[in-house]
């Protein structure tokens, strides 16, 4: 697990490379007021129980507003062998 910067993440989505699986761990509410476009929204609480939706060889970017939800579940992703 890495973090990146919103630079990082729009140059990486522009480039050439395969791109990665968006996932927005904000609330719905919070997802429909700004997000960016083909993103996947599951709700932080919503991960575990969905965590068979998300396939763990897969690149994934896990966002939120301020980084602290992301970074949770970012976290628990590789806890669950997600990023090896």
């Amino acid at each position: 697990m890495r973090q990146m910067t919103v630079l990082e993440l729009s140059r990486l989505l522009a480039s050439t490379e395969a791109a990665p699986l968006l996932l927005d761990v904000r609330e719905p509410h919070e997802f429909v007021h700004g997000h960016i476009a083909g993103s996947l929204n599951i709700p932080m609480n919503a991960v575990p129980s969905r965590l068979a939706e998300l396939d763990p060889g897969a690149a994934i970017v896990v966002i939120c507003h301020h980084g602290m939800r992301s970074s949770a579940v970012a976290n628990f992703l590789v806890s669950r062998g997600f990023g090896q």
